[in-house]
């Protein structure tokens, strides 16, 4: 969902509390929340993209794991075949 701003035409400024025939300082205090909801919508997104990159990375590195433990015992299955060949 988009923020809106006070040059949306489909929005109009009391929706931030103040009328149009408002002074500056309304104006301001309008254009102060609609920052502040910016803010917190960017940071929302930027958390929600840390987790994803971070849920991301931990799946990557369990599928190493995996593969990992899969060579290694692929190894040992090799060794001991060659084992019992030479015993």
């Amino acid at each position: 969902m988009e923020t809106p701003t006070l040059f949306d035409p489909s929005h109009s400024t009391e929706m931030f509390g103040c009328s149009d025939a408002a002074p500056a300082a309304d104006r301001e205090r309008a254009q102060l929340r609609i920052r502040q909801l910016n803010e917190d919508r960017q940071a929302r997104q930027d958390d929600d993209q840390r987790l994803a990159r971070r849920r991301a990375a931990i799946a990557r590195l369990r599928r190493r794991v995996s593969e990992a433990d899969e060579i290694d015992s692929e190894y040992w299955e090799q060794r001991r075949a060659t084992l019992q060949l030479i015993g």
